[in-house]
């Protein structure tokens, strides 16, 4: 919030009482699949919504991804932000953003499109899920070389309790045409249907639980 008066303006922000994504997963690098899930299903939310305001972030990775407690998640660090119609000039060798989460068609010179947030949060969800990036170098020169010209590898192994329609989709997310990555809503789509199956499989868990429980402290039943 922007806010203006007799004195020089000022924003307020909100105060987060947690850490960033990144220094979460330095503390606990593998987290449990549900928890994944949901915080990818929330950073697809924001991304949604930006790029239906045309708005593209350009520097999506954990850093920039703020943990309020459990449960809430926040984008923050817009300083790379563009409108996607606003008219882009790029020198050679005039890169922004941090080389593990580069979309391969920004290092070529080309514009920022938000298909290349949609390939940075692809390589946060491949992070979170295998703890490190997809493609990695000794150099900075090296590893922009590799994003470029390496093709994807597989995301294995991941955790048993990932949906199959998660497991395919990142890969795609991550495809060196940007044209052919799914957008914001498409993945949000299958991160929401995954979110209900685990919400479902793990309601079902705890009335299993709960009836095991019950019939431990009541004794098997007679049959006559």
């Amino acid at each position: 919030m922007l806010i203006s008066s007799s004195r020089p303006p000022y924003i307020v922000t909100d105060l987060i009482e947690g850490v960033d994504l990144g220094t979460a997963l330095s503390r606990e690098p593998v987290l449990e699949t549900g928890r994944i899930v949901h915080i990818l299903t929330q950073i697809l939310e924001g991304r949604a919504y930006l790029h239906g305001q045309g708005i593209i972030h350009r520097d999506t990775k954990p850093a920039n991804i703020l943990l309020n407690g459990v449960s809430e998640v926040k984008i923050a660090d817009f300083g790379l932000a563009r409108f996607d119609d606003e008219t882009q000039i790029t020198m050679v060798g005039d890169i922004h953003g941090t080389i593990p989460y580069l979309p391969p068609e920004i290092i070529q010179g080309e514009s920022s499109s938000a298909a290349g947030d949609l390939y940075s949060f692809g390589v946060v969800a491949w992070v979170m899920l295998r703890g490190e990036p997809p493609f990695q170098a000794s150099t900075a020169s090296k590893w922009l070389e590799v994003i470029v010209t390496t093709p994807v590898p597989q995301l294995e192994p991941v955790p048993h309790d990932l949906q199959i329609d998660i497991r395919n989709l990142i890969p795609q997310l991550l495809d060196k045409i940007p044209e052919r990555r799914p957008t914001a809503a498409e993945a949000l789509r299958l991160f929401r249907k995954s979110s209900i199956v685990n919400s479902i499989k793990s309601r079902k868990g705890q009335i299993a639980s709960s009836d095991g429980e019950l019939e431990s402290e009541s004794g098997p039943k007679s049959r006559c």
